[in-house]
């Protein structure tokens, strides 16, 4: 992991960048993600080498202010210390021409986006399945809803819709809630958690932010894996197959409103499988 010859120069930390480097070889995940940044990136080019400077900075200087802080951890503390220049920093991402979706869970959209539907922000199936059920007899719309659409960072991530309809009529539609969250690489989702699309307008919001994502926004992440975009997209890992997923994109927050289309997708109804991350640090290295 010779950051220093990538760059051509010296670097500014380079004792707490290579700290940092040891410590996140220490286990499979930091391999990957690892694998992500010094062979994938550096490949794919999917970063400028300005923006991959000033992480190296950045991580040097969070590694000497606070040389305990998690390894996995300090990619996101990092990125999100500076959105607008990390998150969201790949190449140009799809058409806006196309339409795009977010597929997640019922009780995200319920806590994240359903305050003025005052349901209380509890983890409870029961009230979930109930907010399913209004959206399916057309009782709750996005006119409804209000607040960013975003993960748990500044940003959002979408999808073909093209390709969310394909998976659904292939699987059929018992069988499309596992299908898209293995085929999204969505690991946080297990067996009863009740998925909705949300349904972007196309085009795709002008002014908003649009990449193909990177190992920034991976972050902490060891499910992503950083791909040569293909016409903007990136790909998930597929978690059965470890093989690449459905495509995937991120944006910059945005707020619903009734341009957006919400439909029920269904509940998940096998468990999440178990990750090997030895075995995706082999499979990803094969695959290039």
């Amino acid at each position: 992991m010779d950051f220093e010859s990538w760059f051509g120069r010296g670097v500014r930390y380079p004792d707490e960048v290579r700290a940092w480097i040891r410590d996140m070889a220490s286990d499979s995940p930091g391999r990957h993600i690892l694998h992500n940044i010094f062979e994938r990136e550096k490949k794919f080019g999917n970063l400028t080498r300005e923006v991959l400077w000033e992480f190296f900075d950045d991580l040097g200087k969070l590694r000497q202010a606070r040389p305990t802080t998690a390894p996995r951890d300090a990619i996101e503390e990092v990125a999100d210390a500076r959105p607008g220049f990390f998150c969201v920093a790949g190449i140009a991402g799809p058409s806006r021409d196309q339409r795009c979706s977010r597929i997640m869970s019922i009780h995200e959209m319920r806590t994240y986006l359903g305050a003025r539907l005052h349901y209380p922000p509890d983890f409870d199936r029961h009230l979930d399945q109930q907010f399913a059920d209004k959206i399916r007899r057309g009782l709750i719309a996005s006119c409804e809803l209000s607040g960013p659409i975003k993960g748990g960072r500044s940003f959002g991530w979408v999808t073909s819709s093209e390709e969310v309809d394909r998976t659904v009529q292939s699987v059929g539609p018992a069988d499309a809630p596992s299908a898209l969250r293995n085929g999204l690489g969505l690991a946080a989702y297990d067996e009863g958690d009740c998925l909705v699309e949300v349904v972007f307008p196309a085009p795709f919001p002008p002014l908003i932010r649009f990449a193909a994502p990177t190992f920034l926004d991976g972050g902490r992440n060891a499910h992503f894996r950083s791909v040569q975009a293909t016409a903007g997209w990136g790909r998930a890992v597929d978690l059965v197959t470890l093989d690449d997923g459905m495509p995937e994109a991120v944006h910059d927050s945005c707020e619903i409103n009734s341009s957006y289309r919400i439909r029920v997708v269904g509940t998940i109804d096998r468990p999440c499988p178990e990750p090997d991350y030895d075995d995706l640090l082999r499979h990803s290295k094969a695959m290039m």
